[in-house]
């Protein structure tokens, strides 16, 4: 007779067979490898697959295991390569809980390890494509193989780009700028408007537009209120005015939002020029701006692109903007697409927060710029770039001439109206320069205002609010009863999208007003946390709260919304934010609706059945990225983290143009703005290698 001690007894015979075989039984390193790499914030797959390829390798050891796991982490910060430096691999090893053997130093064991596992990697001298990662032993690097073939393929058509001959300066050229700088200038207002001021453009625009015009490549990064879409309008203009037309001119940017802010900025901007001297009908004939994936012609599908070196794109110009969004895997391929005389003009900010993904393609190659004229002068702007166009020969050094295809702008014409703004302006400069140590002081031009117990928070310049000072559910309180609370009156009424445009035009202005940005997603400070306060606070007492928490998508009268994914058949797009309101027909007939506001006016989708939304009182700085908002609230994590860094800090003070209040800890904003997003990377080192065929 079979007893229940004899199956429990059989059973566990079994299990201690099975947990020899299966892949969580560890011994006692790999458990501390797993313990620290979770601590590091590598997630428990990222070991687990580390593992597994370390286990098939010819020699499995603890040393490839924490490699591995390095090197994951490396890209997982942004890096193209990870670092083989004896001290800094040690070190980061030592993070990742492996514990090196003193029989001989690490440098030779790494050596021996990469000769023996031939499979697993591959040296630069003796490149093989089909081994994962890449060891370049002169610069200490260790590649993933796509990011390495990405790195040299960019730089072996960037250094193609600089070396061709830049456009002939035409006689006509001082013509067209006195026509488009000085006689029909871009205005601020739509033209015949009364308040229509003209822009008269700062010499380093002027700058780029002549370099945009007659470079093969050309870099433009500038700051938030450098004029970068005023620049590009003026690009536009004098491609025209060269006969370039329009249907080979094509605008792209990294994500949707991006895009379609583009094609609305140059529909206001084309708006503020005097029709008798601008043609409007070749701006109407542009193509709609596009994602740089749609533009290549990206499925989904069969992970593959239509337009690449076999079928390049059809434009004779590409003009990219936000381009410090853009990874290197995609910049490769946006690169490799263009047909051999297509000219390339990238605009952004490299100052702010980089691609999501590994790469900083537009930080790396616009380190320095070529030289400025001595004035605005129509003479002295044709001088100069004869100046930067003549430099270019077979003997010049590839950076050397990249410099002179880069412009910097730096005259900022947001946050210079008041006070507010210029202390908004000097705060954000010392976080860029990783100054701490100014942030505070005496003055209020210049320094942080330190929140004092009871004070309220002042609608001008930039506070430091610490929670010892200021409540986080009073910060809560306080943000809806002078934001959110205002405006619900107007949101709460059924609303007409032609009839009730002054209502909506109020809505969206409020909503404008201010914005909460987090520097995470998750946990007590961030995102998630935020928006359900705030769903509470402003709901209570609606008898909906309930089930509005039962369901996240739940339609909420008045509520902000984030468009998570492009809907492209809707027109809408990753970053977009539109308000749930009740809208009637001309019949009478009520609907729950998704409101947004373009250049065009009001339009509404349909709010049932929305997967593709979340909450957007509070936001993460990455998606605040090209906005601007009148007053900001930026809510820094409770600790230091790895995500407390200066571009985050940078960036979200330079979303606001009146107002910012930081909450947080003063010690965590001084290590936020005294570290920075340092991302290593080969790709000005592989430009100034000798040319490889592509």
């Amino acid at each position: 007779m079979v007893t229940t001690e004899t199956h429990v007894s059989a059973l566990g015979t079994v299990m201690q067979r099975l947990k020899k075989h299966t892949i969580f039984s560890l011994n006692d390193d790999e458990q501390r490898i797993l313990d620290c790499a979770t601590q590091y914030g590598l997630a428990s797959f990222d070991f687990f697959a580390a593992r597994k390829i370390a286990s098939l390798a010819q020699s499995p050891n603890n040393l490839l295991l924490a490699l591995l796991l390095a090197e994951k982490a490396a890209t997982h910060e942004g890096n193209t390569f990870l670092s083989l430096d004896p001290l800094f691999l040690e070190q980061r090893l030592g993070l990742l809980g492996y514990r090196h053997a003193d029989d001989q130093s690490l440098a030779q064991t790494l050596a021996d390890l990469v000769a023996a596992e031939t499979d697993l990697f591959t040296t630069v001298g003796t490149l093989n494509p089909a081994v994962p990662f890449v060891v370049d032993s002169e610069r200490h690097a260790l590649y993933r193989q796509g990011f390495f073939q990405a790195e040299r393929s960019i730089a072996n058509r960037l250094r193609a780009f600089c070396s061709r001959p830049w456009r002939t300066v035409g006689t006509d050229l001082s013509e067209h700028l006195t026509r488009i700088f000085d006689t029909y200038p871009v205005g601020t207002h739509g033209f015949g408007d009364p308040d229509r001021r003209p822009i008269d453009l700062a010499l380093e625009q002027k700058t780029a537009a002549l370099t945009a015009l007659h470079a093969p490549v050309c870099f433009i990064s500038g700051g938030p209120g450098t004029g970068k879409t005023s620049i590009v309008l003026t690009i536009l203009r004098l491609l025209q005015a060269q006969g370039v037309p329009a249907e080979a001119v094509q605008l792209t940017a990294p994500t949707g939002r991006a895009a379609n802010r583009i094609s609305e900025s140059l529909l206001r901007g084309s708006r503020t020029i005097d029709p008798v001297g601008t043609d409007a009908s070749w701006f109407g004939a542009l193509p709609q701006a596009c994602t740089v994936h749609r533009l290549l012609g990206w499925s989904p599908h069969s992970s593959t692109y239509r337009h690449g070196p076999i079928n390049p794109l059809p434009a004779q110009v590409v003009i990219l903007d936000e381009s410090s969004m853009l990874d290197i895997l995609l910049t490769d391929r946006l690169l490799a697409a263009l047909a051999p005389g297509t000219r390339l003009i990238m605009l952004g900010d490299a100052d702010q927060l980089p691609s999501v993904d590994a790469g900083a393609v537009f930080r790396d190659l616009t380190r320095e710029a070529g030289p400025t004229p001595a004035d605005d002068g129509h003479a002295a702007l044709i001088a100069n770039l004869q100046q930067r166009r003549g430099t270019k020969d077979t003997v010049q050094a590839p950076v050397s001439r990249l410099r002179d295809c880069v412009v910097q702008l730096v005259t900022t014409f947001r946050q210079s109206k008041d006070a507010g703004g210029r202390n908004i302006s000097a705060v954000a400069a010392k976080s860029n320069q990783m100054q701490p140590e100014l942030l505070f002081g005496n003055d209020p031009g210049q320094h942080i205002h330190l929140l004092a117990q009871d004070e309220v928070p002042p609608l001008s310049g930039v506070t430091l609010a610490e929670p010892n000072k200021l409540g986080y559910l009073d910060l809560v309180d306080l943000l809806c009863n002078r934001y959110f609370t205002p405006y619900r009156h107007l949101s709460a009424m059924p609303l007409h999208l032609t009839r009730d445009q002054e209502n909506l035009t109020k809505i969206f202005r409020a909503l404008d007003e201010m914005r909460v940005l987090c520097l995470t997603q998750r946990g007590m400070t961030g995102v998630d946390t935020l928006n359900q306060l705030f769903k509470e606070r402003i709901y209570r007492g609606k008898g909906i709260i309930e089930r509005a928490f039962r369901h996240p998508t739940f339609f909420l009268q008045g509520a902000p919304w984030l468009i998570t994914r492009n809907d492209y058949q809707r027109g809408l797009f990753n970053g977009d934010i539109g308000i749930s309101l009740l809208v009637t027909d001309d019949l009478g007939n009520l609907s729950r609706q998704l409101v947004f506001r373009t250049e065009t006016g009001y339009r509404a989708v349909p709010f049932a059945g929305r997967g593709d939304i979340t909450l957007a009182y509070a936001m993460t700085v990455h998606k605040s990225q090209g906005s601007e908002f009148g007053h900001v609230v930026l809510v820094l994590p409770e600790h230091r983290n790895a995500l407390c860094k200066k571009e985050l800090i940078y960036t979200g003070l330079t979303r606001a143009k009146k107002s910012v209040l930081i909450y947080g800890r003063r010690q965590t904003l001084v290590y936020a703005v005294g570290d920075a997003m340092n991302r290593v990377s080969g790709l000005r080192a592989q430009m100034a290698e000798k040319p490889e065929t592509v």
